[in-house]
């Protein structure tokens, strides 16, 4: 399954002050042209890659090599690519929520690879980095649900939800996690006020149906 661009690497490139601002990046302009290099890396990663290869020989610095990274990540070239995009996150000079966006991005691409161990490692790291971000919370309890770490997931929820007490991805997997540990009630809750604030969402919807027939059960 190719890896998509994680909305909070997508929001650094565009939004964050410390990418734009940070030493041997350049100007915004550079923020830009990584986003730009990814996304079409995702249909055409060939094309993007050698792109890539060019900015890089041209003094792109560690931004050049994560798309090159990137790349090769979306062709056949997983472990490589993920090295390649591992390396220039070590990059001297980048401020820690810098750091921390581009493991979530490794993170997110090894997850849609099914490399949930793996993912979970760079999600910690990118958490050790920079606590302060709903969207790296978020990824993390994504992924310990798909490694049915319900525990793990539910406190990771609740540590986006701290932060972003709307976030619908976190309180979809907060009910989750509930429904997986036996907390039925409390899942249904959760469900329920999540259901306030977005009443349409179809995952939050599909959750209702697993919840109500869980407590089907139970009752019997």
């Amino acid at each position: 399954m190719p890896a998509l661009i994680s909305l909070i690497m997508v929001q650094s490139l565009t939004l964050s002050p410390a990418v734009s601002s940070a030493p041997d990046h350049g100007p915004d302009l550079e923020s830009q042209r990584l986003r730009a290099c990814m996304v079409e890396a995702l249909d055409n990663n060939e094309s993007a890659f050698e792109k890539g290869l060019i900015w890089s020989g041209q003094g792109g610095g560690w931004a050049a090599e994560f798309c090159v990274g990137f790349a090769l990540s979306q062709g056949h070239q997983l472990d490589y690519g993920v090295a390649r995009m591992e390396a220039a996150s070590e990059g001297e000079n980048l401020p820690p929520d810098v750091k921390a966006v581009m493991l979530t991005q490794i993170g997110d691409v090894l997850a849609q690879n099914r490399q949930f161990e793996a993912a979970q490692i760079r999600y910690d790291a990118a958490l050790a980095l920079e606590i302060g971000n709903s969207e790296l919370w978020l990824a993390s309890a994504n992924n310990q649900i798909a490694l049915s770490h319900w525990a793990e997931a539910l406190s990771a929820s609740e540590a986006a939800l701290a932060l972003n007490p709307q976030s619908p991805g976190a309180l979809e997997v907060k009910a989750r996690a509930l429904l997986a540990l036996g907390r039925r009630q409390e899942a249904a809750a959760a469900l329920d006020a999540a259901l306030t604030l977005y009443p349409e969402d179809i995952k939050l919807l599909v959750l209702r149906g697993d919840i109500r027939e869980a407590q089907r059960q139970e009752a019997r």
